[in-house]
């Protein structure tokens, strides 16, 4: 997915069903955790990756009207 979708939506319900994850995929690690590089609400992309475990997420979100929207306005980050 992460090839054909600029930016991904991770959701981890059962550690905070309220929280959206929102980035580019920047690879898997060991197998169980991928690296995002995340993008804020305002189209800001944060410096850093974040590890997050493949098996705590309960939803993937892909190529929706917002996610496409905040790549429009936040362009391509800075490749890591």
């Amino acid at each position: 997915m992460a090839e054909a979708f600029p930016l991904l939506g991770l959701t981890f319900e059962e550690i905070d069903p309220d929280a959206l994850f929102i980035g580019r995929a920047r690879g898997i690690a060991s197998k169980k955790k991928v690296r995002l590089q995340q993008i804020d609400s305002r189209a800001a992309w944060d410096g850093l990756c974040t590890m997050h475990r493949i098996g705590d997420i309960t939803r993937l979100d892909a190529g929706d009207g917002y996610l496409e929207a905040l790549h429009l306005v936040g362009g391509d980050p800075r490749d890591r």
